[in-house]
């Protein structure tokens, strides 16, 4: 099975903050990183500035141990993006706060679910579905709406073959 993955900012940044740290699990970042070079993993433009915000030894991982090439440009599914946005606008569960956070700018996850659509690509996230929520908008909750693959990171590792 040649999957493509598609990986939400929180699959860097819980794994850094907790479940892996760099300097606990080192094995765990160097296959994040031949992964990448492999081309199986990517994210967009969009997750690597919010990754690399902060001055810490995330970003200078990414700089140093993850090709650019990864973070693709999301500026070519726009038109799916607007049509995710429309359904999210539209939707009369969703309070108006968890739109416009949803809608943001600055967060990756409408921009994420369109480029996956467009190019058959499954999504890792840790976010869970949370189908009754009003409040916040959750990307599985999205990526099943628009029949969307998504998936924790444990079952990327394990449908990799990976062990660490």
């Amino acid at each position: 099975m040649n999957v493509t993955y598609l990986l939400d900012s929180n699959v860097f940044i819980e794994a850094h903050q907790g479940g892996y740290p760099m300097d606990v699990f080192p094995s765990y970042w160097h296959m994040l990183s031949s992964q990448c070079h492999c081309e199986r993993m990517h994210s967009l433009a969009i997750v690597k500035k919010e990754l690399m915000v902060g001055a810490d030894d995330l970003s200078s991982w990414l700089s140093s141990a993850v090709p650019p090439s990864v973070f693709l440009d999301e500026s070519e599914v726009v038109s799916l993006y607007a049509e995710i946005a429309t359904y999210i606008a539209s939707h009369p569960q969703y309070t108006q706060v968890a739109k416009d956070v949803f809608l943001s700018g600055e967060v990756a996850d409408a921009w994420l679910i369109a480029y996956a659509r467009e190019h058959g690509c499954t999504i890792v996230t840790n976010e869970t579905s949370s189908p009754e929520s009003k409040t916040r908008i959750k990307i599985p909750d999205i990526c099943r709406h628009y029949n969307v693959r998504c998936i924790k990171p444990i079952e990327m590792l394990r449908e990799l073959g990976v062990t660490i």
